[in-house]
């Protein structure tokens, strides 16, 4: 099967191709990208296999423009942008894994710098590492990236934010009887993610239990 270009139309970052195929009049619209590497002009004829090859190469610029987009609207680890592109283009898993890696490659996508920068986050917001840590395994982050970035200096803070924490909640109830003061700075020390050790050392820090 042969495709006659019977018209060219740039149109800002898209191109409509006007063609005939088996006497039928037909039009497509591609990115000026794939354009680019497939630059046709009116009345040349195309055999079908580099017509397949430009719609091939035009189908990977659109996931490629769709993954940029994400990432500048957000960060994302490489699980989750996969995850995106894949909700959208379910049978083009090949395509997206490769443009993944790609994006890998040329430090598009850093999942350790993101995983640094998520925990730094978390615990300056007053979250304890074990809720970072189950956020972090939610968008497809091993855990042994996570405590690969969570060190003695994250801890510290980790520790100071806790503090602050439940000093805070022990203000706001310091009109209640000591158990049930005892429990709300628990409870909103649990809440935020704080481990059971580190809980623990808190309580014991601000005389709320007598030992560990």
């Amino acid at each position: 099967m042969k495709y006659i270009v019977t018209n060219v139309s740039i149109l800002g970052e898209k191109v409509l191709l006007k063609y005939s195929d088996e006497n039928k009049t037909k039009e497509i619209e591609i990115l000026l990208k794939t354009y680019v590497d497939f630059p046709f002009y009116s009345n040349q004829e195309i055999d079908q296999n580099k017509w397949k090859e430009m719609l091939k190469k035009d189908e990977e610029n659109l996931i490629y423009n769709e993954a940029y987009n994400y990432l500048k609207r957000s960060d994302l680890t490489s699980d989750e942008l996969a995850s995106k592109l894949l909700k959208k283009h379910p049978r083009k898993k090949q395509i997206i894994n490769k443009l993944v890696k790609e994006f890998k490659d040329k430090n598009l996508i850093n999942d350790e710098h993101f995983v640094s920068h998520f925990i730094r986050k978390g615990i300056n917001s007053f979250k304890g590492f074990e809720r970072i840590k189950y956020e972090l395994n939610l968008k497809g982050i091993d855990e042994s990236l996570v405590y690969q970035n969570y060190d003695e200096e994250l801890m510290d803070l980790e520790k100071e934010k806790a503090m602050m924490l439940a000093s805070k909640q022990m203000r706001l109830s310091k009109n209640l009887e000591f158990r049930k003061m005892r429990d709300k700075v628990y409870y909103k020390l649990s809440y935020a993610g704080y481990s059971k050790e580190l809980i623990d050392e808190i309580m014991f820090k601000l005389n709320l239990i007598k030992e560990i």
